[in-house]
């Protein structure tokens, strides 16, 4: 806890705790225009993917929305889960399974990355034969018809 803060919460003379709270007071207002404030945001243009993990958890983390211009490869897709996601039409991605250091099949990585998608990407990826060693193809254009939100 905040010594000054608590400081006023425990004395007995108002002036101690009016001055406490023009200071919390101060200290709040740019924290709350820095929410309100709108967001800039995190443009993909040529990711070619790497960890599930770590891109799960940017997906699920970021705060700023997530524009895909660009080709967007393997755990990039990742960022489709994302809550504030759009997509160009012209984005290219590639979806495929995801692999350990020793190019074994990472199961929980493929589950990872099927639960992070929209079902009506998990259902159209399942009609082409699921995540595994062959890639598939999709443009924004494709995801967009999908029902992924399209990017203005």
């Amino acid at each position: 806890m905040n010594p000054r803060i608590e400081y006023a919460q425990t004395s007995s003379r108002g002036s101690d705790r009016r001055s406490a709270r023009r200071r919390l007071g101060a200290a709040l207002i740019p924290a709350a225009l820095a929410v309100a404030a709108p967001a800039k945001a995190y443009t993909v243009r040529n990711d070619p993917g790497g960890s599930v993990d770590l891109y799960a958890m940017a997906a699920a983390l970021s705060a700023e929305p997530i524009r895909i211009a660009g080709r967007c490869e393997s755990a990039c897709t990742e960022y489709l889960g994302a809550r504030d996601v759009c997509v160009f039409p012209t984005a290219r991605f590639m979806f495929h399974a995801a692999y350990n250091l020793d190019g074994s099949r990472n199961e929980q990585g493929v589950r990872v990355m099927l639960a992070s998608y929209p079902p009506s990407l998990r259902e159209w990826l399942y009609e082409r034969g699921g995540l595994t060693t062959q890639p598939i193809d999709a443009s924004g254009r494709d995801l967009i018809a999908l029902g992924l939100r399209p990017c203005e």
